[in-house]
């Protein structure tokens, strides 16, 4: 489904439906941003995901959102203000949608994961198209090697120059903040593991939930199904989903299935594409 238009560039939400008689009342939703530099990526990454949480009784969606080189001038400020219009798009169309609009959850890998966490942190840069009358904050968050640090001591600020700090969600951290669950692999060469660290500190300090899983040697991206990424482990992908389901039940916002039903760990690999 198309959730924005800028110009002639269309931005889908890619849908899981949940199996029937798997959700009672409002389906919770998870809407998940592919990783990439601010530069490229697919919402295929997130597919198999996807499936996974859609299996658990989410209404699950991978988004599309303007990159460098698929978007002609596209920043980082233009991915951040794609996120906020998907997370205000979701709610606004909560009802068409039978999803619950106070139970969102946003999830993203790497520069997908700073995109999710500005949504949450990062006041202002907002689509002057966007409805604000609904808003781009989440429920919680999912942060996958996320960048949480745009400055100088973290990643991304030669890119931003000297807005570094503009859209750094180390340096935005309030409370009030959704509750977050962060995964992060200790040999991560690309965002430092201390970046994530010093996060999770801020945010328990601000008085919000905030829980940092570590991955011993792993680098970036060690949680994606083989699917996306053939030389990972599949133990890492099932491992970081079900301590994410965990933490989501812990919150309120995901539920147990109903008696008798039962979900496959491991998602077959789903083909489809954004059309």
């Amino acid at each position: 489904m198309v959730y924005k238009k800028v110009g002639n560039v269309e931005l889908h939400l890619v849908f899981f439906d949940p199996p029937k008689n798997t959700v009672k009342g409002k389906a919770p939703v998870i809407v998940f941003f592919f990783g990439g530099d601010w530069l490229v990526g697919s919402p295929s990454q997130f597919f198999p995901e996807c499936a996974y949480f859609a299996e658990r009784g989410f209404l699950a969606c991978s988004a599309e959102y303007r990159v460098k080189f698929r978007a002609g001038a596209a920043t980082p400020f233009d991915c951040v203000a794609d996120g906020k219009s998907a997370i205000r798009w979701l709610r606004q169309n909560a009802k068409e949608l039978d999803i619950d609009p106070d139970r969102i959850v946003a999830a993203g890998a790497s520069a997908g994961g700073h995109v999710a966490a500005c949504a949450a942190l990062i006041q202002g840069l907002d689509d002057p198209a966007d409805n604000k009358a609904f808003s781009c904050v989440p429920n919680a968050l999912i942060l996958l090697s996320a960048v949480v640090d745009t400055t100088s001591q973290g990643y991304g600020w030669r890119r931003l120059g000297e807005r570094s700090q503009e859209i750094s969600p180390a340096h935005h951290v309030a409370k009030g903040a959704p509750p977050t669950i962060l995964f992060h692999g200790t040999a991560d060469k690309v965002v430092p593991l201390e970046n994530v660290q010093r996060f999770a500190r801020l945010m328990r300090e601000a008085g919000n939930v905030c829980k940092l899983v570590t991955a011993e040697g792993q680098g970036q991206g060690y949680f994606n199904h083989p699917a996306f990424r053939r030389s990972v482990d599949p133990k890492w992908f099932n491992e970081t989903m079900q301590k994410a389901y965990d933490f989501l039940k812990k919150q309120g916002i995901a539920r147990d299935l109903p008696v008798g039903r039962k979900a496959a760990a491991l998602p077959p690999s789903p083909s489809a594409k954004p059309k």
